[in-house]
């Protein structure tokens, strides 16, 4: 008599089960040995008591004890083999057990359905799996070479990773000088510069003169450009290019590079571009999930809450405003405020995760993360290390409940995957900012 049922709209659940005689009777000898080995009853010395006198005494509660026990395994089986997590009302009910006869037992309980879990199961993405190819393998040895050799000056068209060498002026509607630059460097990124400007100056030679009329963001860093529709003419003063060279592996020496050749730099190539692949296939995976629940889960954020992420990430621009000065940056640009959106509705999923989950991070792996990471720091005093100590262990255990968080989300979610090279794959990875 085996059976599970399911009622009231599949949540609640009825099983009917049969556990043997023969099973139960081992487990019952087994426990009355134990007892007769370690129990001590008046007038017989440990362990030389008669079995049936043992039985007479024990044996009820023994059945009842070994029924429970094989009961509840049974139950923790169904709950792994249904993937039930959570349930309540969990009743059962049992024939009175009879020697040499089965025994019959029904269970009773309630599911508890998680919602979460269920919208969940309703997302589809994409999973890149990248695959090394030897083009992958020379193109990255290409890259390697070129970053080792030194700026040269060319009279070419400006191309793709070449360094510029511009002047401009920023005009307004009145044709006043609002800001003016001379020996501006940026470099030609497309991931990095906004697309008017990669656009425009692709292509250029020396002295060639540009008009490009861009609209800030409002929460561009550079005050003076916010707000206004902004006429920028920009002139080429000099471009800058790096050439292939020969590689003098004497000299990479003395930068910490210890291969001796190039067979043996292509094979650490390969190794490291394996590692790169996997990071890379998480984080695209990653913002994958994040575009597709943000698609469906536009709720309602407290304008107090949008407010403050807004704060935090203008602060963050600021900082990095003071060590990158080019006003092109393409992040500089980007709309704060949607930003700060997609990162409360994250931030929300993932807090709500690890709440309902009860995640916990043993002090042992977050000790043992520091331990790796503590000799980046400066050393300071004993009190700036102390506070400073306790802010990395903190911001290590948020790291690795945030990772956790998401290793929930993509069990339980439906993941495909999609055959990807490695270039192809860094070109989509370098228009995700997380």
């Amino acid at each position: 008599m085996n059976s599970i049922k399911l009622k009231k709209n599949n949540k609640e659940i009825i099983i009917n089960k049969t556990i043997k005689s023969e099973i139960i009777e081992k487990k019952i000898n087994k426990k009355l040995i134990f007892l007769k080995k370690t129990y001590i009853i008046d007038g017989f010395r440990k362990g030389k008591a008669p079995i049936k006198l043992i039985e007479k005494n024990f044996k009820d509660n023994i059945v009842q004890d070994v029924l429970n026990k094989l009961i509840y395994k049974s139950f923790l089986k169904i709950l792994k083999k249904k993937k039930i997590k959570k349930y309540s009302n969990l009743k059962y009910f049992l024939e009175k057990y009879k020697k040499g006869k089965d025994c019959n037992y029904t269970i009773k309980f309630n599911i508890i359905k998680n919602k979460l879990l269920n919208k969940l199961k309703l997302i589809k993405i994409n999973k890149l799996n990248i695959k090394i190819t030897n083009q992958d393998i020379d193109t990255v040895f290409l890259n390697f070479k070129k970053n080792l050799s030194k700026w040269v000056n060319t009279k070419k068209p400006i191309k793709e990773n070449d360094k510029v060498k511009i002047k401009f002026k920023l005009i307004s509607k009145n044709k006043k000088i609002i800001l003016k630059k001379n020996n501006f460097i940026i470099f030609i990124k497309k991931n990095f510069l906004l697309k008017k400007i990669h656009e425009k100056i692709i292509g250029k030679k020396i002295n060639d003169k540009i008009k490009v009329k861009i609209k800030f963001s409002k929460y561009h860093p550079e005050k003076k450009i916010i707000k206004k529709k902004n006429i920028f003419l920009i002139k080429i003063i000099k471009i800058k290019e790096k050439k292939e060279q020969k590689i003098n592996f004497n000299k990479l020496k003395k930068l910490g590079i210890k291969e001796k050749n190039i067979k043996e730099l292509k094979k650490n190539i390969y190794i490291n571009l394996i590692n790169e692949a996997k990071k890379m296939e998480e984080k695209y995976l990653k913002n994958e999930f994040i575009k597709k629940w943000i698609k469906i889960n536009k709720k309602k954020v407290s304008k107090q809450k949008i407010l403050n992420f807004i704060k935090n990430i203008k602060e963050y621009m600021y900082l990095k405003y003071k060590n990158n000065k080019n006003i092109f940056d393409k992040s500089y640009n980007k709309n704060i405020k949607k930003e700060a959106l997609k990162k409360i509705i994250i931030n929300n999923l993932i807090q709500k995760i690890i709440k309902k989950e009860s995640f916990y991070i043993s002090k042992k792996l977050i000790k043992k993360i520091y331990k790796q990471t503590k000799n980046q720091f400066k050393k300071n005093t004993k009190k700036e290390n102390h506070i400073k100590k306790r802010k990395i262990l903190n911001h290590i255990k948020k790291i690795l409940l945030i990772e956790k968080a998401f290793y929930f989300i993509f069990n339980h979610i439906l993941i495909k995957e999609k055959q990807c090279n490695f270039i192809k794959a860094l070109k989509k990875i370098k228009n995700i900012i997380l």
